[in-house]
């Protein structure tokens, strides 16, 4: 299937001013727990898995206004390089996270004569701390932590269009940073089965270096095992993950903004090996 390049370019280069829309990152999977639960150590986790994400919204380019639709098939088609990662150091109270996610679209299509060529680098990095301010023990013991870091937001477009007359080239960078806020919350419901759930907001217009608005829901259901051969404490989990931004430069003939919703499934395992 090949994309429409006009909507494409637009949503890459004005709308997103820098988002992605691909698979992409999760957050902190539900994760294992520590072999043993009285020991307060220091713990390392980063899980295996994959976001198989859409794209939806709006956006505007230079006043003129499009909708976007694409489904993960439609993304995953034209991607040419991608990767994701999530990367936390923990221990029982509070940790620190990383998750970079970088993927390269390239798309390319023709009007009569005229042959178009668009590609999109793009960035998303996210980084951050919890701490568990509430915990709870017992056969269904569970925590609710306080979420606070950051959410990088970066595109960078290269737009050929070749034409009777000759060959022109276009390109554009753009950036953003959203400080970000949330809450997460994990209850166990038996000893292996427990669920993981992530809300956060950020952006709040504070300059025109962050977002209006953005936002972010991820509820996961896990399932906890011990992984045969190297007899190490697993995860694998299975969710949703809606990520929402909204922003929105200059106005009239000159307004570039959008507002756009990445969702999908989203699948992993985490094996705990130190």
């Amino acid at each position: 299937m090949r994309l429409d390049t006009k909507r494409l370019i637009a949503a890459c280069g004005a709308a997103l001013l820098m988002t992605t829309g691909r698979v992409a990152l999760a957050e902190e999977p539900a994760l294992a727990a520590p072999s043993d639960p009285n020991e307060d150590k220091w713990v390392f986790n980063s899980p295996l898995y994959i976001w198989a994400s859409g794209m939806d919204g709006s956006v505007t380019a230079r006043g003129n206004s499009t909708e976007i639709d694409y489904s993960f098939s439609d993304l995953n088609e034209n991607m040419e390089l991608g990767f994701q990662g999530y990367f936390e150091l923990a221990k029982k109270k509070y940790g620190f996270y990383a998750q970079p996610s970088y993927m390269k679209l390239a798309v390319d299509g023709s009007t009569g004569p005229i042959d178009t060529e668009v590609t999109s680098e793009m960035w998303i990095v996210e980084f951050g701390a919890f701490y568990k301010f509430l915990t709870w023990e017992g056969k269904r013991p569970g925590s609710l932590a306080a979420v606070a870091g950051g959410r990088y937001w970066s595109i960078n477009n290269d737009l050929k269009v070749k034409a009777p007359l000759g060959t022109a080239n276009f390109g554009d960078s753009n950036s953003l940073f959203d400080p970000i806020l949330g809450l997460r919350y994990h209850q166990y419901f038996t000893k292996k089965f427990h669920v993981w759930m992530q809300g956060d907001v950020g952006g709040f217009d504070i300059s025109s270096s962050q977002s209006r608005f953005s936002w972010q829901v991820m509820p996961m259901v896990a399932y906890d095992f011990n992984m045969i051969v190297i007899n190490k404490p697993s995860t694998v989990f299975l969710g949703y993950r809606i990520l929402g931004i909204q922003h929105s430069e200059g106005s009239g003939a000159n307004e570039h903004s959008f507002n756009i919703r990445l969702n999908g499934l989203l699948v992993g395992l985490n094996v705990q090996l130190f």
